[in-house]
This record gives C-alpha cells, sequence and structure tokens, in this order.
C-alpha cells in the first residue's frame, strides 16, 4: 500500500510540474519600447525610448540595430519582415525598402497594421476623424465610422480595431461586428490568434480571445501588444516601456 501511494503521489507532483510549466510566463528582452511590432516570420521592430529620441529598431541575433531616422510613432512589420512606420512629425507613412524608409503618400495616419500578405490599414489622423483606410491599388481606400485609435489585421487581410472608448471591432463582410470587451491597443498573429490589452476595470492586463471569450493572461502593466508565429505575443510594459515576450 505505501509503495503504491508514493508512486500516486509521484505521478500527481509529475502533473502538477507539467501543469505549471504549461502556464502563460512573460520573459523580457533586453532594451525599451515606445510601439512594438513583428512580422509573420518573427522578425521584431520597435520605436525606441524618448531617451534614444524616438529611433526604430531591429532585433538581430541578440542585439538591436538601429534603423535611420529619429522621431516615430507607430510601427508594424509585413510578411517579409520589413517595418512600415509613422512619423511623429506630420503623421507621415514610411516603409523599410534595401535599407531606406520610402514614403508612401496620400494620408497622415496614427497607427497601423500590416497583414501576413501584405494588407496595410491605418488610423487616420484628427482631420481624418480617425477613420479606418486601407492601401489599394495605390490609394486609400477608407472604411465607415470615425474616431478609432488602434488597428490590427488578421491573416486573412481583415482589420480589428479598437475605438477612441476602448470598444473592440472586427471587419466582416461589409460591416464593422463589435466584440466583448475593451482594449487600448490589440494585436492578430499570422495564424489568426487575437490579444488586447484591456481598459477600465482591468486596465493594462493583456487577454487572449478564446472561443469567443477573453481570457486573462498573467501580470498587468502592459500599453502596446503584437502577436508573432507560434502565437507569441510581444508587449510593451509600463512607461518606460519595458519589452516582455510571453512565452506559453
Amino acid at each position: 500500500m505505501m509503495r503504491n501511494t508514493v508512486l500516486a503521489l509521484a505521478v500527481l507532483a509529475l502533473a502538477a510540474g507539467l501543469a505549471a510549466a504549461e502556464e502563460p510566463v512573460w520573459v523580457e528582452v533586453p532594451g525599451l519600447a515606445t510601439d512594438i511590432g513583428v512580422g509573420a516570420d518573427g522578425t521584431l521592430w520597435i520605436v525606441g525610448s524618448a531617451a534614444r529620441g524616438h529611433m526604430v529598431l531591429r532585433w538581430d541575433d541578440g542585439a538591436w540595430v538601429k534603423a535611420p531616422r529619429k522621431n516615430w510613432l507607430r510601427i508594424d512589420v509585413d510578411g517579409d519582415g520589413d517595418a512600415w512606420a509613422i512619423s511623429r512629425d506630420g503623421n507621415r507613412l514610411f516603409r523599410w525598402r534595401d535599407g531606406d524608409w520610402l514614403e508612401v503618400p496620400g494620408i497622415a495616419a496614427t497607427d497601423i497594421g500590416v497583414g501576413p500578405e501584405g494588407e496595410v490599414f491605418v488610423v487616420g489622423a484628427a482631420d481624418d476623424k480617425h477613420r479606418i483606410h486601407q492601401w489599394v491599388d495605390g490609394g486609400w481606400k477608407p472604411y465607415p465610422g470615425t474616431q478609432y485609435r488602434r488597428v490590427t489585421v488578421d491573416p486573412e487581410g481583415n482589420p480589428y480595431a479598437a475605438g477612441a472608448e476602448g470598444r473592440i471591432y472586427r471587419w466582416r463582410g461589409d460591416t464593422w461586428q463589435q466584440l466583448a470587451g475593451f482594449a487600448g491597443d490589440i494585436g492578430a498573429g499570422p495564424n489568426g490568434e487575437l490579444y488586447a490589452v484591456g481598459t477600465g476595470a482591468e486596465e493594462n492586463s493583456v487577454f487572449r480571445w478564446d472561443e469567443g471569450a477573453w481570457v486573462k493572461m498573467p501580470d498587468s502593466g502592459f500599453v502596446n501588444i503584437d502577436v508573432g508565429p507560434g502565437d507569441t505575443a510581444w508587449a510593451t510594459r509600463g512607461e518606460e516601456g519595458r519589452i516582455h515576450r510571453l512565452r506559453r
């Protein structure tokens, strides 16, 4: 009897250990950021801290590599690992190509989301009432509605948006559908994963959309979020913008 009891306890301890190991854990990465973007291939870019002049940097083999110019606001990454960024000066939109920034004309923007297949959406500037626009055939196609704050793009090329009051919307067919909850930022992964940084009573906690409901991840204090391959979320945390990766 004693031997069976010991064996049962050992099995329970092993099961508990495996369960604990599977719990999501945030792992801090060196550096500070005011925005973060990750591509479908896992390429990570950030807008650095104010102390570094809001430079754009790319994570390369364990170190941050600077891109030219300063004073950037928002960033996202396409399926090829190239960055799209919005300047703080005039909300101008630029695309990283062959080692330099190329301006994308025709719009002033305050946020950007890029899908894994290269679909580009932006939130327009204040004089455009913060509408959602998509880059189509060399021009900008407006979507209905105003006063959006953040935008991200799912693998099918559909935008998700966070409104001025934090309400969460997804585009389906020819209309916006509201999801439960409130978000200060949202990020969609290349395999369809959706994460949000909550607001209100759940301010600065990270949530993962799972079968029609938001599941809370550990810890709090997060600000910006994006999602890469393998259901890996990346987020900035605190006023200083510490960079974290969610290991699941």
